[in-house]
């Protein structure tokens, strides 16, 4: 049965210390707030795709502060002592670790052809999603002015064949793959962080648990599991992508 997990004072001190570091995460985001510099990393990844549908920018910026504002509910629950359920804190959960996955899969490798790379598939994911909502719209037979123009389908169709083609990726696989980036470089910024294998595995576990709650399936409940076990492993991927934001900002 998932739980919330606050059943020892070591367990509340663990969720303190995530509390503590969601602190920083919005310190660090304050230096975000102005555009990239020029000649920065995230303007160079900006101007790989100047037609894309949805600019890169666009992409890293929304992640991050769904992320943040995410975390930030969170933390307002439980130092405020405010009234929650565990599905709200997993759904808050689920939408941290989607935007600041994205965000560390894009800023985060220290390859800049690794960075370039993961910006094509994420450029693509923006388009491919854009397309499949404007597909749904464009049959409506009631609400006529949620239909999208024609003109606009032609423009965003146009642009999005300005894009690199790449293998198709799923949000699952992109986080499988920033997980194993990211926790290598979890494990080397912090020698008391668990292995990159543990990491890995539990970042997968957090995202299908959360998922299957998100699309209102039973099994999360009985499939086991804790919230500030989850919590603790998903904070410093935040962590990791507005430190990651702000060195390529500059």
């Amino acid at each position: 049965m998932y739980s919330l997990g606050l059943d020892s004072p070591e367990a509340t001190e663990h969720l303190n210390r995530q509390l503590l570091t969601v602190d920083v995460i919005n310190e660090l985001a304050e230096h975000l707030q102005e555009s990239p510099a020029p000649t920065s990393d995230m303007a160079i990844l900006n101007a790989l795709a100047p037609e894309a549908p949805v600019p890169i920018l666009d992409s890293v910026r929304t992640g991050l502060e769904v992320a943040k504002d995410s975390l930030n509910h969170i933390t307002a629950i439980f130092r405020e002592n405010d009234k929650f359920t565990l599905v709200t804190l997993q759904s808050m959960m689920r939408m941290a670790l989607l935007g600041a996955s994205r965000a560390a899969f894009i800023l985060g490798p220290d390859d800049p052809s690794d960075r370039e790379r993961n910006t094509h598939i994420v450029l693509a994911q923006e388009a491919q999603s854009l397309r499949r909502a404007l597909d749904a719209c464009s049959d409506f037979k009631h609400l006529l002015g949620m239909i999208p123009s024609e003109e606009f389908r032609n423009e965003i169709t146009e642009r999005t064949g300005t894009l690199q083609p790449t293998p198709r990726h799923g949000e699952a696989t992109t986080i499988r793959l920033m997980a194993e980036e990211t926790a290598q470089q979890v494990a080397r910024d912090d020698p008391n962080a668990p292995s990159p294998e543990i990491l890995s595995e539990a970042l997968a576990w957090a995202w299908h648990s959360s998922s299957g709650t998100a699309h209102a399936y039973a099994w999360p409940r009985i499939a086991g599991g804790d919230f500030v076990s989850d919590f603790g492993m998903i904070v410093p991927v935040a962590h990791i992508a507005f430190d990651a934001a702000v060195r390529r900002w500059r």
